[in-house]
């Protein structure tokens, strides 16, 4: 996707659901420990990159890099990711050099336009699971997408 429709895709999302709720879907860590999405966001509001197993694993590993390096409090962020089921997640988790605070929800439980492009996308989840400041990164531009964490850092500390 070019950098112009990257943008204006993601201020369409900002837009549009700026402010929605959304469900407080059943995820699942590495260890098999299960929680309600509310019971993960600590204090008032957390950093979600969401990204689904089918995405380009390149595109999200660089987003994992990046928050590894950038986003060490890990207590204000969340790795939702979708998997065709929870052996595929903890495989995948196991074998990674990560550790962020990944979780593992169904395909679809997150069920709205974000995922039409099929790409990773960061956004902010409030207590009351209402959702704000979509970002969807440039994978070739890591110093915009390092901005973005900076500034969302900012927000939530």
């Amino acid at each position: 996707m070019d950098k112009e429709r990257l943008y204006k895709f993601g201020k369409e999302l900002n837009d549009s659901l700026f402010g929605t709720k959304i469900a407080d879907i059943n995820c699942v860590n590495i260890l098999g420990d299960s929680a309600k999405l509310s019971d993960l966001v600590t204090g008032e509001s957390v950093l979600v990159l969401y990204y689904s197993e089918l995405y380009c694993s390149a595109c999200y590993q660089k987003q994992f890099d990046l928050l590894q390096r950038f986003f060490p409090d890990s207590t204000k962020l969340l790795v939702l990711g979708a998997h065709a089921n929870y052996r595929n997640f903890k495989f995948y988790w196991i074998r990674s050099q990560y550790s962020l605070p990944a979780y593992c929800i169904n395909y679809g439980s997150l069920d709205w336009y974000a995922n039409e492009y099929d790409y990773p996308y960061y956004f902010i989840l409030n207590k009351d699971l209402t959702v704000s400041y979509f970002y969807l990164p440039d994978p070739m531009d890591i110093e915009k997408n390092r901005y973005y964490i900076e500034y969302v850092k900012k927000i939530l500390l």
